[in-house]
């Protein structure tokens, strides 16, 4: 059961900052188990299933205290905003993010040698604010046997970790504020459907329904039903298996030669994302990964793949956004008008007192961030020119 008792303007409430508080370390420790340790990847795929998988822990308790402690149940409202905490800390902890920065800070002070010749190459053009290059420090780092919390390391470690930080809360604001001002053109007018919010949006649900459907309950029995299945078949080989996993296929003969190899994969989340994504952007997706093998099998047929990086797919691709980026905003001018107004206080149609911020606010907090960005990149050493470009860029492209 889940409390109607809705209030939009608390969804983020001091007994579910506690919650998160006490659930982020366990999930980050279940992160890094995952894919440092057993090197599976949890935060490749969306919605995320460890967040998913504690949504339905929580929902359980919910239920269970609806019948002894009415009072305590968490409202709809206060699960979407746990749901979208532990999606933000799980980003933030996963293989794309601090796994990898943290990686990284001192690996080109600590594996220079003088064969690979790193220090002549490029450790002047490592930013000292970014990077650890205290060699005494690294050791402990990188051989074990030490503590971080020694003074010394700490005085090494901090101001590094504090850039970093100060970089990423950067982004955060840019996002927030670029999200503040896109929301109403894509979620009111346009009306995008948002595939992967919609299995958190029904299970949080007051209603339900969700949890009463039948057809729910047969996919979710079909889907474990094939994972259990294949689970026992490594531990037991004797046991069949369904094929499922990236299957890869290549042909012998021209013409389909020319095509290359062909993976396939049957996964069952992306079937049901499939299902709730509109049906122009299926088209699309199908559309354009044929176009591209045709690509490759006429550079096959012309001799072109002597060619760097033909056919240039990594080039299409940041084409493909940035043309996606200008058609968004044509077909969204007035509403990017609108705003523009109502950030030089001109008269206006929109209203944004119902908005999370306001768009003067997001506005001037979109090019302040995008300004601080830049001005990180410019001391991290790159030209403040570049530097701005690349900040736009960071935006249009993922």
């Amino acid at each position: 059961m889940i409390s109607t008792n809705r209030d939009q303007h608390q969804g983020l409430t001091w007994r579910i900052l506690f919650i998160v508080i006490l659930i982020a370390p366990i999930n980050c420790y279940f992160l890094i188990q995952m894919e440092l340790v057993r090197y599976t990847f949890p935060t490749w795929v969306v919605p995320l299933s460890n967040v998913i998988f504690i949504l339905v822990i929580i929902i359980i308790v919910n239920l269970l205290l609806s019948r002894i402690w009415p009072s305590s149940v968490l409202r709809a409202d206060e699960l979407i905003v746990l749901y979208v905490m532990l999606s933000l800390t799980t980003t933030m902890a996963g293989c794309d993010m601090l796994q990898a920065v943290l990686s990284v800070l001192g690996h080109g002070f600590w594996f220079a040698t003088e064969e690979n010749e790193w220090k002549e190459l490029f450790w002047d053009h490592l930013p000292r604010w970014l990077t650890v290059s205290d060699r005494s420090v690294l050791h402990g780092y990188y051989t074990g046997d030490s503590n971080l919390y020694l003074p010394h390391h700490l005085k090494v470690w901090i101001p590094v970790l504090l850039g970093w930080l100060f970089l990423f809360f950067t982004l955060a604001i840019i996002f927030l504020c670029l999200n503040t001002i896109l929301r109403r053109q894509w979620a009111d007018r346009e009306r995008l459907t948002f595939p992967i919010i919609q299995l958190p949006l029904e299970m949080t649900n007051s209603s339900p329904v969700f949890f009463r459907n039948k057809r729910m309950w047969l996919g979710i029995s079909i889907a474990s039903s094939i994972g259990l299945l294949n689970g026992l078949s490594v531990i037991y080989p004797s046991l069949p298996s369904l094929p499922i996993t990236r299957r890869s296929f290549s042909f012998s003969e021209l013409p389909l030669s020319l095509y290359g190899g062909i993976t396939v994969a049957f996964y069952p989340f992306a079937l049901g994302i499939m299902f709730l994504m509109p049906i122009d952007v299926l088209f699309s997706t199908a559309l354009f990964y044929f176009l591209y093998r045709n690509e490759v099998a006429l550079a096959e047929a012309m001799g072109w793949r002597g060619l760097p990086k033909f056919p240039y797919l990594d080039e299409q691709t940041f084409g493909a956004f940035v043309g996606l980026c200008i058609f968004f905003v044509w077909i969204g001018k007035h509403h990017f008008r609108q705003v523009l107004a109502s950030v030089l206080r001109q008269p206006t149609r929109i209203n944004d007192m119902n908005q999370p911020i306001r768009y003067q606010t997001a506005f001037w907090g979109l090019c302040g961030g995008l300004f601080l960005f830049a001005f990180a990149l410019y001391k991290a050493g790159m030209t403040f020119w570049i530097a701005i470009i690349f900040a736009v860029l960071f935006l249009i492209t993922p």
